[in-house]
Formats: structure tokens, sequence, C-alpha cells
């Protein structure tokens, strides 16, 4: 997966998660639904100044956001997955995010058995 589809990825899930439309977060960010459109399937990689818009927006620092998810499996479907968790935990309180490593190791220890 290439970096600007999982930057889109996470700019998807987190607008998600705000609740905001695209329409309603290109108003926010200064820019059309249209390019919003481009940006989260990875068409389109926006301009810094535009990543410092979406940060500011969605409250999340840019290291956040453009942190790649690198060649972590089994090709586009992994590693949009895990793009998807990263956006999920991004956004969690500490003591969600306790929660949440706690669940996931969990998960991995009982699949070791």
């Amino acid at each position: 997966m290439t970096l600007a589809k999982d930057i889109g990825i996470r700019i998807r899930k987190l607008r998600l998660l705000k609740g905001l439309k695209q329409r309603e977060f290109a108003e926010l960010i200064g820019r059309t639904e249209d390019a919003v459109s481009q940006m989260e399937r990875g068409v389109n990689v926006p301009t810094l100044e535009t990543l410092v818009a979406i940060c500011q927006a969605l409250t999340v620092r840019l290291d956040e956001l453009v942190m790649p998810i690198g060649n972590l499996g089994d090709g586009s479907q992994r590693g949009s997955r895990l793009a998807e968790a990263h956006s999920s935990l991004i956004v969690m309180d500490d003591g969600q995010l306790d929660l949440a490593i706690k669940l996931l190791s969990l998960l991995v220890d009982h699949n070791r058995a």
C-alpha cells in the first residue's frame, strides 16, 4: 500500500469518528469536497498546508496522520486494516488505549495457545 492510501484511510476514518461529512470537513480545511474525496482514496497527496489544516480539524498530530504502516504482510487488505486500526488507536484517551493494548495482548496470547 502506498503512503497516499495510508494517509487517505486515516483521514477518512478520523473524519468519520468526528461525525463529519466530506462537505463539512472540506469547509473546515478550506478545500473542496472533491479534493477530500481524492485524498481519502489516495488519488492525491495533500500538501503540507492541507495536512496541517487536517490535523487541526481532526485534533491529531502530523506524525500520527502520516506515519507509514509499511509493508506488513499480505498485500493491501492487511495494510488497509492496519491503517484503520491505527486511526482508531490515535484518537483514544490513555485509559482506552491501555484497555485496547490489554485486549490485543489477550488475543495474541489466545492465538499462541
